[in-house]
């Protein structure tokens, strides 16, 4: 049988009865309101009271005071129950959450109108405090599992997602997926792209999740690599979304301040330049700025200029001379107004082997190394298009060439002083060379009349090949 009494507030003042003559005698004006009635009646409602009692005592010690407390709060206070639905959950094991669920029912059956709209009001509640439980397994399992007149609205669901998510995020400690809080928020972005999925979810909403994953999928790469932004303390995703998206900074797209910082404390991290180039078009795309232009000529001229502090030439050189090809390919030459220093300094390299005692193969690779400066200096040249603000630039790229030039002259005057040297030396020591094998040769015949022609003839031979440059 399915009593109901009304329970009005002025009736649940309890007082203290020292017997149970004395209770029974005046009994409390809730109590005596059930008692009243027909004794079928009342017996069913206190069978109900005391079993509801039973059911939830462990998690949220209900007695039977409180039990008409809460029975008077469902007639006078709408959305009572959002706080003790919490407080059930708060007291759960977080491992038997099967017996949660059990006991919400109870408590929906004793307290709540079952109306639709109240039950899909707790089943909100189940599923938020699931998600605030970091049980995602289980809410995911509950979102999938509610028959469809109880399904939840797809914009709430992705709005209680989403505030966890960034809850997570922003107190991970460091970069790590794999471990600790990013390792929840990047299961919690799985949820996200799950409801992204379903009718109902705006438009706007389905970009956000997109832009979230682009983010997440920027730390995941950046994580390879050693960065720190903030003095004296480990990176975290926060920091790097503040660098992001901060508007102080005088950077046009502050996505480079990132990269800019991994080349600084990463020697090598230049070789990892397409890894580069994705990580900021991630953090681009979450940010909503289109780097799909600049972003490739300004992360090549980043690492250029990183290799050549490295002194890896060959590499500054192959990178430039591809990105001017990309960019009159893709005519985009006018972004050489904005990486110009690049070419200058790829123009200007020296090596520190160059300033040592002469050395044919050293001279040979500078010699190479100043055609190649010349090449790229002339395309730069060639293709910028100067105007009142480039103007001094083209100057230093014109004058830089002239000065490769002048070096390329001096490297051949040089070139022919030491091979007249080389020259000159080899005569000599070729001389000294034939005048012992004379000696020799003439000493041994003067001993011995056995073979002494066919000395003589060696003698003969040998300054021949000398004479036509035959090796020995």
């Amino acid at each position: 049988m399915d009593v109901r009494i009304k329970i009005e507030n002025e009736n649940l003042e309890f007082l203290e009865y020292s017997t149970l003559e004395e209770f029974a005698t005046a009994p409390p004006g809730v109590v005596k309101s059930i008692v009243d009635r027909a004794l079928p009646e009342s017996l069913s409602y206190i069978l109900q009271v005391f079993s509801t009692c039973c059911s939830l005592h462990a998690l949220n010690e209900l007695t039977v005071r409180k039990f008409f407390f809460l029975k008077s709060q469902a007639d006078s206070k709408p959305q009572w129950f959002h706080k003790e639905v919490m407080h059930l959950f708060s007291r759960a094991d977080t491992q038997d959450y099967d017996h949660v669920l059990s006991s919400l029912a109870v408590f929906s059956e004793a307290f709540l109108s079952q109306n639709i709209e109240t039950v899909k009001e707790v089943d909100q509640l189940i599923f938020d405090n699931f998600l605030r439980t970091e049980n995602f397994t289980k809410a995911i399992e509950y979102f999938h599992g509610l028959p469809e007149e109880r399904k939840l609205s797809t914009e709430a669901a992705f709005h209680m997602v989403n505030r966890k998510f960034w809850e997570l995020f922003d107190s991970a400690s460091n970069l790590d997926d794999r471990i600790g809080k990013l390792k929840l928020a990047t299961n919690c972005l799985d949820i996200l792209d799950t409801i992204s999925r379903k009718d109902g979810l705006s438009d706007e909403n389905k970009k956000v999740v997109i832009k979230t994953k682009h983010l997440l999928k920027a730390i995941h790469s950046l994580k390879n690599f050693k960065l720190v932004l903030v003095r004296n303390s480990p990176v975290t995703p926060k920091q790097i979304l503040d660098r992001i998206t901060s508007s102080s900074s005088e950077e046009k797209y502050p996505q480079f301040t990132v990269i800019s910082s991994i080349l600084e404390q990463n020697p090598k991290s230049y070789l990892a330049h397409e890894r580069l180039h994705k990580i900021v078009n991630d953090l681009g795309i979450f940010a909503d700025f289109d780097l799909s232009i600049v972003s490739f000529p300004r992360i090549q001229s980043a690492c250029v200029e990183s290799a050549l502090i490295d002194g890896n030439f060959d590499f500054a050189y192959k990178q430039t001379k591809a990105l001017i090809t990309y960019c009159i390919e893709t005519k985009n030459t006018e972004c050489f107004n904005d990486i110009w220093l690049m070419f200058y300094q790829v123009g200007k390299y020296i090596s520190s082997e160059w300033f040592g005692d002469y050395d044919a193969k050293i001279q040979d690779e500078k010699i190479g190394v100043l055609f190649k400066q010349r090449e790229i200096l002339s395309l730069a040249i060639k293709y910028t298009k100067p105007n009142t603000f480039t103007t001094d630039n083209s100057r230093l790229l014109v004058g830089q060439f002239r000065h490769v030039n002048q070096e390329i002259q001096k490297w051949h005057e040089e070139a022919g002083l030491h091979r007249s040297d080389e020259v000159q030396d080899a005569f000599q020591s070729t001389q000294k060379q034939i005048q012992e094998n004379i000696t020799g040769l003439l000493n041994e015949a003067s001993h011995s009349k056995n073979q002494a022609s066919e000395k003589i003839s060696n003698l003969f031979v040998s300054g021949l090949g000398w004479a036509i440059g035959a090796k020995r």
